[in-house]
């Protein structure tokens, strides 16, 4: 039975994000276009937009509290909606008093529509309370939310982690009320790499695309990313060798077995051919130390065809486990090639992620600019991290780019984009990438 697809982001609204009297964030997707651009100066809420957005796709809908916003709603293709509400607290009764500390308790009320929302059955109205001791700028979700329609909402998370409810939501989700979990559920998975990328972030954290400020920043990401390849090759290569060793095991006994039906030679002598393009691929990306021996399929009598479309069909069958990874790694290397001319950019079997200068020197990944680093990064996510249907919010995509790499990013994330099935967009101040490539463009905060 095939899954549904999540339903796709029609728009999203946000009224006053600064406060009464400051700009709406009205972005109304055009479906059509792969790529979107949130163009706006500094102070503008780009960054603070793809955050709001992310957190309510975790279901941190507490993040909305640190905002002076009035509401933020959420639509889908299929013409739900999700509308949240921030409330300050409304009397002295809010204020609890606490062994040491007081406790400040707000709410986010919320009301999920359908696209019949006239019925009574089509909207659900409800609350989350939360609770923020004066030492933490952490708001923690109560026991007792008091969502009506006798709906049960998660108990409490104790303590201050951010990154528990993150891990922990996609649990909780099950005792909320059904229409809202439904929403949430059907929103597409989001990617979100924020500006901090060059240097090494929580792993637990990232697998829910939670990213925080005060994250280690001892190790390159780059280095990372190295070891994350290296070790997805090394998994393909163990499959390989097991694959290998199983089918060398039964050859005898299927070489003299009698043959069920023999291949006409032609399509023997297609399928060399395409083996071995298969595997000069593979050696060029690293991922095979040496090239096999080609098999020869120009003189084959009836005799032979039937041993030679055994060891075919085994040489396919062992280089499988290499599919995947080969075919996002080629494009990876490919890609970043083209921009670390005269440096080498490879990939290795044993040590991942590898550069060389025009000479052929070993180079540490630590030696690529920030820009050539940014690159990596932005596509070994892209290519390894995103799943296919997600959406991918990039935060200044532009950092420590060249404008030509500016200029030739939305052109790269349009092709990624229809290869893996992704939408992007990406929050810049740069008219380099907003005015490239037919993105669609909008425009946050005063144009002045």
């Amino acid at each position: 039975m095939t899954q549904p697809q999540p339903s796709r982001l029609m728009r999203l609204f946000i009224k006053s994000l600064f406060g009464a009297g400051s700009h709406d964030v009205d972005l109304d997707f055009d479906l059509s276009k792969r790529v979107s651009v949130l163009f706006g100066r500094n102070g503008s809420g780009k960054t603070i937009t793809l955050s709001l957005l992310a957190a309510v796709q975790d279901g941190r809908f507490e993040e909305l509290l640190n905002y002076p916003l009035e509401f933020l709603r959420v639509e889908l293709e299929d013409g739900r909606s999700v509308t949240f509400w921030p409330q300050p607290p409304a009397t002295p009764s809010d204020v609890e008093q606490g062994a040491s500390s007081e406790r400040i308790v707000r709410e986010v009320r919320y009301v999920v529509s359908l696209p019949d929302g006239g019925a009574s059955d089509r909207v659900l109205d409800g609350c989350f309370k939360y609770k923020r001791d004066e030492s933490s700028s952490v708001f923690e979700l109560l026991s007792d939310p008091g969502v009506r329609h006798g709906s049960i909402l998660p108990q409490a998370i104790r303590g201050p982690s951010r990154m528990r409810w993150a891990l922990e939501s996609k649990d909780l989700r099950s005792r909320w009320p059904q229409l809202l979990a439904g929403f949430i559920e059907d929103l597409p998975a989001l990617n979100f790499i924020r500006t901090d990328r060059l240097y090494i972030r929580d792993v637990q954290a990232d697998a829910q695309y939670v990213f925080w400020p005060d994250a280690p920043t001892n190790r390159l990401m780059v280095e990372h990313l190295s070891d994350q390849i290296r070790d997805l090759v090394a998994k393909a290569d163990r499959e390989y060798r097991q694959a290998s060793t199983t089918l060398d095991a039964t050859l005898p006994r299927r070489l003299f077995a009698k043959p069920e039906g023999l291949p006409d030679t032609a399509g023997l002598r297609e399928r060399a051919k395409n083996l071995a393009v298969q595997e000069q691929r593979l050696v060029s990306l690293g991922l095979l130390s040496t090239l096999p021996e080609p098999l020869d399929a120009s003189t084959l009598d009836e005799a032979q065809r039937g041993t030679f479309a055994i060891i075919l069909s085994d040489r396919e069958a062992k280089l499988k486990p290499f599919e995947e990874v080969a075919g996002k790694a080629e494009q990876l290397v490919r890609s970043i090639n083209k921009k670390l001319s005269p440096k080498r950019f490879k990939l290795d079997v044993e040590q991942g992620y590898t550069v060389e200068s025009a000479a052929g020197e070993p180079l540490s990944l630590s030696c690529l600019s920030s820009g050539e680093q940014h690159e990596l990064v932005l596509m070994h996510e892209l290519l390894f991290d995103a799943e296919p249907g997600s959406l991918v919010l990039i935060d200044e995509p532009e950092l420590s780019l060249h404008v030509d790499w500016q200029q030739a990013l939305v052109g790269d994330l349009t092709e990624i984009a229809r290869l893996a099935d992704l939408r992007f967009v990406l929050a810049t101040h740069s008219p380099y990438i907003a005015g490239e490539g037919d993105p669609q463009m909008m425009r946050l905060g005063p144009v002045a």
